[in-house]
């Protein structure tokens, strides 16, 4: 009876009490249950290569690679890169994304690394002597890590718009008065706004958990991600607000904060950016009797006039220095009667941009997991992976 279900429900009880309570780890990737895995499949092989006759080798491994890829890649990687997605689309957009992803990001690469270096050494060895059969365990290998490869690639292109809208999230808590204070003393003993400091917390926060979990063109490229495209929402930022001289203070001190963090970075791409944002915040510093000269020089000097007015008009003397500007602006200007947004040349922002030295042709559609090789007449690259050794 007790076998069959059908004893007491204390003594059901009895028996879960003797399982191993499920834990929050227990659906984490793990390095130690992918050794497992090729473990046991090793196990396989040799029991292969002792059962079968030396012909059916080849095609023999072919078939337990198969098997492995689908346990070790389909059931078990894939699994964990499509719950890691759903989870980042469920997540409420108003609470700071987990950066937990890196860390099973670096997890899966790390086990994409052990898995080619097993299949290199271990299999492709064993169809040597048919050519035609290591050629397809090849391709059918490469297909495998390409299906992860995609789906990391997606998981971190999700990750990096979840910081960047969350970003974007605490830029709108900016007061409309942050810059045009009207008590300059309590102006001054504050280091910088309230969105500032938490931007700058956060950009941290993905600078660690990115150099700690990834490395080479992924952890440039993914850097780099989130640096345009937070520089592209401080350029939207600066247009929303106006500026007093005091303001243009505290502005300048949010930029400076925002360009250390960024390069803190050490993406080299990333250092004009900031620069020209730097650059662009002391427009509301500068004497009106010296604006002209000043955007005429410098990082300024490369952008139309016309595009800097959206972000001179927000000048609280800009109804003033505007008369001086205009009279030594040489823009082209000779239609009358035009309305104040034709008259401060309002243009896109990326306009704005085509005028700065171009950011190389990145984006995370670049990132990529390790492919096998078509030889295997050379060394594979991930044991340093491992024993901790640089290359």
């Amino acid at each position: 009876m007790r076998f069959g279900g059908l004893g007491s429900s204390s003594e059901r009880n009895q028996e879960k009490s003797g399982e191993e309570p499920i834990r929050e780890e227990d659906g984490q990737v793990s390095i130690a249950i992918a050794e497992k895995m090729l473990k046991w499949h090793a196990e396989a092989i040799g029991r292969c290569v002792e059962l079968s006759p030396a012909t059916d080798v080849p095609k023999q491994t072919f078939a337990l690679l198969r098997v492995l890829s689908t346990a070790i890649g389909s059931a078990y990687i894939e699994t964990v890169l499509e719950t890691a997605i759903s989870r980042l689309d469920a997540a409420d957009t108003k609470s700071e994304p987990s950066l937990q992803v890196l860390v099973m990001l670096h997890e899966v690469d790390l086990i994409c690394h052990l898995w080619q270096h097993y299949v290199n050494l271990a299999l492709l060895p064993l169809a040597s002597n048919s050519v035609s059969v290591r050629r397809d365990m090849v391709v059918f290998n490469n297909q495998s890590v390409s299906r992860i490869e995609g789906a990391a690639n997606h998981l971190m292109q999700r990750l990096a718009d979840a910081i960047i809208s969350y970003l974007a999230l605490q830029l709108t808590k900016q007061k409309r008065n942050d810059f045009k204070p009207r008590n300059d003393d309590l102006s001054f003993a504050r280091v910088n706004t309230e969105p500032c400091v938490a931007c700058c917390e956060i950009l941290e926060r993905v600078r660690d958990a990115s150099k700690a979990n990834l490395s080479g063109k992924n952890l440039e490229i993914f850097l780099t991600e989130i640096g345009v495209a937070f520089h592209s929402l401080l350029l939207e930022h600066l247009r929303k607000f106006p500026v007093s001289a005091t303001g243009g203070l505290m502005l300048a001190k949010d930029l400076k904060s925002y360009q250390d963090t960024i390069s803190s970075f050490s993406i080299p791409s990333l250092h004009e950016r900031f620069e020209f944002i730097r650059q662009l915040g002391n427009v509301f510093l500068v004497r009106p009797d010296i604006l002209r000269s000043y955007i005429t020089e410098g990082y300024l000097g490369r952008i139309e006039p016309s595009l800097l007015r959206p972000y001179l008009a927000q000048r609280s003397d800009w109804g003033q220095a505007e008369k001086g500007f205009n009279d030594t602006a040489d823009d082209g200007a000779t239609a009358e009667g035009r309305g104040l947004k034709d008259r401060l040349g309002m243009g896109r922002l990326s306009m704005i941009m085509k005028d700065l030295e171009p950011l190389r042709d990145m984006s995370l559609r670049d990132m990529s997991l390790p492919t096998l090789p078509s030889s295997i007449t050379t060394s594979f690259p991930m044991s340093s992976r491992f024993t901790g050794q640089s290359n």
